[in-house]
């Protein structure tokens, strides 16, 4: 069997507004209990997701802050952290300290702890692929996010469209509600961006179907006139998701509480916004 070690890791999170509580993972930094070592994983590398994600930053501002970021690291992992402990409860005490929360554009997730069977370096770069690359790509809230800045900035700065309000809710009394990207005081019509760009037809369905399955219900208490769903359509070009988004598009134009378009189309969202 290999070595058993017990590492605790800590995500590292860009949020440029403190404010608004959004954010995006970045790196990882990590402390193995075994062996006291310190490293991280933080880089520019990945700017393009940030970039896109808050799209009013200047581009080169994420770039500036992991590069101060990365010094203190590295300074960090030749002093503080580095060399042997003669107890590992002294290394941990200084890692909470590191990754204790401050109101910060980086700042660091609450330490979890881990058991691997790999050396240090391996379970570093394996943390960061799983938490970091990889749950980003498949996050089903990341595109949708992202999606809705986009639409924000580009309504919002349409003279005709000042009064929109942004991340409202359509709902009743009983707690039934559908998050809208946009909508207007009175909330009679709104518009909702929805990620269809899934892994597998049965999360297509389940995700068009928790829309229908609201709307439905809120048709009957909530005196609203239509909203649009603005879809980011599958990516995979095969017929088996060809058929369940035809399926969901079918489904949706039976209700005439919806209207849809493709995210893509954005003359078309403009058109029905300026009716809101």
């Amino acid at each position: 069997m290999k070595d058993r070690r017990i590492i605790s890791y800590s995500v590292i999170r860009f949020r440029p507004y403190p404010e608004l509580g959004e954010f995006v993972n970045v790196g990882i930094v990590a402390l193995c209990h075994t062996s006291c070592e310190f490293d991280f994983i933080l880089s520019a590398q990945h700017r393009g997701r940030v970039n896109n994600f808050f799209q009013e930053l200047s581009k080169d501002y994420f770039t500036k802050v992991v590069a101060g970021a990365v010094d203190s690291l590295k300074a960090l992992k030749k002093s503080e952290l580095a060399g042997d402990f003669l107890y590992v409860k002294e290394a941990m005490n200084l890692f909470r300290q590191f990754t204790a929360p401050i109101e910060s554009v980086l700042f660091y997730e609450k330490p979890s702890v881990r058991v691997v069977f790999t050396d240090f370096k391996t379970a570093l770069n394996a943390l960061f692929d799983e938490l970091i690359l990889r749950q980003e790509k498949s996050s089903k809230q990341y595109q949708e996010i992202k999606m809705a800045k986009e639409l924000k900035i580009s309504l919002s700065s349409h003279k005709k469209l000042k009064n929109l309000l942004f991340e409202e809710r359509l709902g009743d009394s009983r707690g039934v509600y559908l998050p809208l990207t946009c909508t207007n005081k009175q909330k009679k019509r709104g518009i909702r961006v929805l990620d269809l760009n899934k892994p597998d037809p049965n999360k297509i369905i389940s995700t068009a179907g928790k829309i229908l399955e609201t709307v439905d219900m809120l048709k009957d208490t909530t005196q609203f006139e239509d909203i649009l769903i603005a879809i980011y359509p599958p990516k995979k070009n095969s017929d088996k998701f060809e058929q369940v988004y035809r399926h969901v598009m079918k489904k949706f134009e039976a209700e005439p509480k919806i209207l849809h378009c493709k995210f893509s189309e954005k003359s078309n969202i403009l058109q029905y916004a300026l009716t809101i």
